[in-house]
């Protein structure tokens, strides 16, 4: 896609070229071009990643387009907004733990989490469940605590489920069992982790 930018210059630019009346334009990719007629009623859209933007696009490009920054949130209605606000703290308090070496944030508990994550989530069940009619407090409640279940299938185990403050303190609350933290990474095979599960 990247390819094709230079070619929205010429349209840009309105560097047309009239044939019959109607307006063409070269487009394409390195040397390959192609006359496209231009329509009276056109306009240009390009959607793309903010980052891959800033990164990636030209600055004589991004100069030439009118920006519009779009996410989730843009559309939702308060109701929607209330359960997202209500997800994300919970989000929060679910990710959150008590140490002085490292804050934790939500991304490090859920798999891909980002700012639109719960947005993008409510959405979807709220679609699912009520589509466009008011959302009754029934199924405010029935939304979010899907919305949980949905955000706790993207639990990461790529770090540790427990510190060894938390070992420590399960050694003391639970006498008759010896508490051991193990990964599946110490282990070439799973045959020899399970093996020191038992």
């Amino acid at each position: 896609m990247e390819n094709l930018y230079e070619s929205l210059y010429d349209t840009l630019n309105q560097y047309y070229v009239s044939l019959g009346g109607k307006n063409y334009v070269d487009l394409g990719i390195g040397t390959h071009r192609v006359k496209c007629r231009v329509h009276e009623d056109f306009r240009l859209i390009v959607i793309a990643n903010k980052e891959n933007v800033y990164k990636k696009f030209p600055i004589p490009l991004i100069n030439r387009l009118e920006k519009h920054f779009l996410n989730v949130w843009n559309g939702m209605e308060h109701s929607q907004i209330e359960i997202v606000e209500k997800l994300k703290k919970w989000a929060l308090n679910f990710s959150s733990i008590n140490s002085s070496r490292h804050d934790f944030k939500p991304s490090d508990s859920f798999i891909g989490y980002s700012e639109d994550s719960c947005a993008s989530i409510v959405v979807k069940l709220y679609q699912k469940h009520v589509g466009y009619s008011e959302v009754s407090e029934a199924n405010h409640v029935k939304i979010f605590e899907e919305s949980c279940q949905f955000l706790l299938k993207l639990v990461t185990t790529f770090s540790h489920l427990l510190s060894p403050t938390d070992k420590e303190s399960l050694n003391i609350e639970l006498t008759d069992f010896k508490i051991e933290m193990i990964s599946l990474m110490q282990f070439q095979t799973e045959k020899s982790f399970r093996d020191s599960l038992e």
